[in-house]
């Protein structure tokens, strides 16, 4: 080889190094700005989920909140959990009465346990039964509570005990009507 294609051939291979160098550059400026991006759309659907969930109706027992659906006819008061199979341990299901006093429940047709909170007026806890077990028969008992309430929040079962709900206990009400 002479002088000629020696300097030829170094300066290929610095050029090529060069171009290398630049598209590794971009490469990982691609991959630095993916993950930029990822992250802003992942902070934004966070942003999105915690807005769409601060406007949801829930109710919420110290720091322990349960997003409802309402039942405010009496059409929906009477399917409530009806044929349910399953649902979300932080959901629930809150009867919203027209007047004050002893309301009775019965699990007809319900497939998933649960707990039954009676609420007064004042949003404070009046009466809590745990465990209502499901019932397919036409022959299911009444569930009566041993005071008047307004409203009434079905949860899963255990719930009441895992999060400490005692009669008195005062919930919050957001998004409610």
């Amino acid at each position: 080889m002479n002088q000629k294609q020696i300097i030829l051939i170094i300066t290929l291979l610095f050029c090529i190094s060069l171009i290398l160098g630049c598209n590794t550059q971009n490469s990982s400026n691609i991959l630095q700005n993916t993950a930029t991006n990822q992250t802003n759309e992942n902070t934004i659907q966070s942003q999105n989920t915690k807005e769409l969930n601060d406007k949801l109706p829930s109710v919420c027992h110290n720091e322990n909140c349960f997003t409802v659906e309402l039942a405010k006819t009496s059409a929906e008061q009477a399917k409530g959990l009806m044929y349910r199979t399953k649902m979300a341990e932080n959901a629930g299901m809150l009867f919203i009465f027209n007047d004050i006093d002893i309301h009775p429940f019965w699990m007809k047709n319900t497939f998933i346990p649960l707990d039954m909170v009676w609420i007064d007026e004042n949003h404070k806890i009046a009466d809590i039964f745990e465990n209502a077990n499901p019932c397919g028969k036409d022959n299911c008992l009444p569930i009566i509570p041993i005071k008047k309430a307004k409203y009434v929040l079905e949860i899963n079962t255990g719930l009441s005990e895992k999060y400490n709900f005692k009669v008195g206990d005062q919930l919050i009400f957001e998004n409610i009507e």
